[in-house]
């Protein structure tokens, strides 16, 4: 553990420090609370009031990860406050668990990826994909052909004008980058990151007399694979899901799969979305259905357990799910330039930039 030999304590469990926004806090109590070996030991974020009792509650975030006798630190707020905090957490020698996106910019993942590797500490980010995988991954025949083409739609609700992810300075991007992040992830898990993309981004609001957010809330981009594969990725804020008797996929889709992620192959068809994935064959008769777990922070914090215990595997899972969240990242950024320059663009041109070594696939 991390600072545990420090203070002299000799326990096995995991001393955690709570930093989190009013709406995540309880839930992050509540998964903390479903693992044996994680304590709660500080928290703030909430009124003191909205607090645990009997657990240090602190109005200044610094002074926790400062003065709190700790192991490791939970983060579950907007992206240049979580980035900031986990930079001090890790100077102290804590372990980090933090809620998505990794950081607000290519160049930003890396200087948090290469500082969590320099301290040698368990650096996880929660990640909707790595819930899901096994499941859907048992759905893939083995030895079944690859996959040329993938159609990614990511419709939701857009936020308030106050939300970070609204705002340009706060976040990486608008409804691609929040809508999209999940299956994006997925994407880069199970095809790895495209050769080049091209994307185009626009602002509106449905609502009349309402400002425009500085995020984009409309996104289209084209990803082009080596060999020949694409993938077509498309999200959207405020943005109505199809009519009644306009279903956007054959059946068995329905109506309201406004978010989804289609993966086709010369011989199956993979579908999924929040709770279930499909394998279908070419011509699209449903083959298998596999209901999918749904995410809980019960099992994120379990993941994040294991790592900071020292389970190798949960370790080498967490190393591993930073560098995909880097590739996120970098696809998403790629995407934003692109849009921009109205020009084709590279992920791999941000690694050049950076000097960090590409994913392997």
């Amino acid at each position: 553990m991390a600072r545990s030999g420090k203070s002299g304590r000799k326990e096995a469990r995991v001393r955690l420090g709570l930093i989190a926004e009013p709406e995540a806090f309880v839930p992050l109590v509540e998964a903390v609370r479903s693992c044996a070996r994680l304590e709660l030991a500080a928290q703030a974020g909430v009124l003191h009031g909205a607090a645990v009792p009997d657990v240090p509650w602190y109005d200044d975030q610094r002074a926790l990860i400062a003065q709190a006798d700790l192991d490791a630190l939970l983060l579950a707020v907007r992206p240049r406050r979580a980035v900031e905090l986990s930079h001090v957490a890790l100077e102290d020698g804590l372990h980090i668990w933090r809620t998505a996106p990794l950081a607000r910019s290519f160049a930003e993942g890396v200087d948090v990826v290469r500082r969590a590797r320099s301290a040698g500490l368990v650096y996880r980010v929660a990640s909707w994909w790595d819930h899901v995988a096994p499941v859907v991954g048992q759905l893939v025949p083995a030895g079944a052909a690859p996959v040329y083409y993938t159609r990614i739609e990511a419709l939701g609700a857009g936020p308030g004008l106050e939300a970070w992810n609204s705002s340009a300075a706060e976040s990486l991007g608008g409804a691609l980058a929040t809508e999209g992040y999940d299956l994006l992830e997925s994407l880069i898990a199970l095809r790895g990151s495209p050769d080049s993309l091209s994307a185009a981004v626009g602002r509106f609001r449905r609502v009349a007399g309402k400002a425009l957010r500085e995020t984009e809330d409309q996104a289209s981009a084209i990803l082009r694979y080596s060999g020949g594969g694409l993938a077509d990725v498309r999200a959207a804020w405020d943005s109505a899901p199809a009519p009644e008797g306009e279903p956007r996929e054959p059946a068995p889709f329905a109506p309201g799969w406004t978010w989804h992620a289609v993966h086709e192959s010369t011989q199956h068809r993979l579908c999924y979305q929040r709770d279930v994935a499909l394998l279908l064959d070419a011509v699209g008769r449903q083959l298998e259905r596999q209901a999918l777990p749904a995410p809980n922070l019960s099992g994120e914090l379990s993941r994040f357990e294991a790592a900071v215990c020292n389970d190798a595997g949960a370790r080498e899972a967490t190393q591993r799910g930073l560098e995909r969240h880097l590739a996120v990242t970098a696809l998403l950024e790629t995407a934003y330039l692109s849009a921009r320059t109205s020009q084709p663009e590279r992920p791999a041109k941000l690694y050049e930039v950076q000097k960090w070594p590409e994913p392997q696939p």
